[in-house]
């Protein structure tokens, strides 16, 4: 098992996201957890771990997205309902705008 670098934080209210890659229907989802090093975002869309991904977060209170790219380090699907879980890890660490939005949220 892969050991985390950063706290995750579960959203105290809603963060959307918005999941684009190339050779996929763009999907979305809300973020279950988040931290300055990922995301597990509940979602429509399956993508292959290992995949790059374009991800735009919509906190609550800001005009516009933050938007961030990570790769799917590991999937789930949630049979009852149809959907998905991905882990997605950044590629680049947190900014400090990102970081007081995880804080904040």
């Amino acid at each position: 098992m892969r050991e985390r670098n950063s706290e995750r934080i579960s959203p105290r209210s809603a963060v959307t996201a918005a999941i684009e890659e190339l050779e996929h229907p763009r999907s979305f989802g809300v973020v279950a957890n988040i931290s300055e090093g990922g995301a597990c975002i509940r979602t429509d869309g399956l993508f292959p771990v290992g995949e790059g991904v374009t991800v735009r977060l919509s906190f609550r209170g800001e005009e516009q997205p933050i938007s961030l790219e990570g790769f799917v380090i590991w999937t789930g699907e949630d049979a009852a309902s149809g959907s998905y879980r991905l882990g997605l890890q950044w590629v680049q660490p947190a900014g400090s705008r990102l970081k007081r939005l995880i804080r904040d949220c």
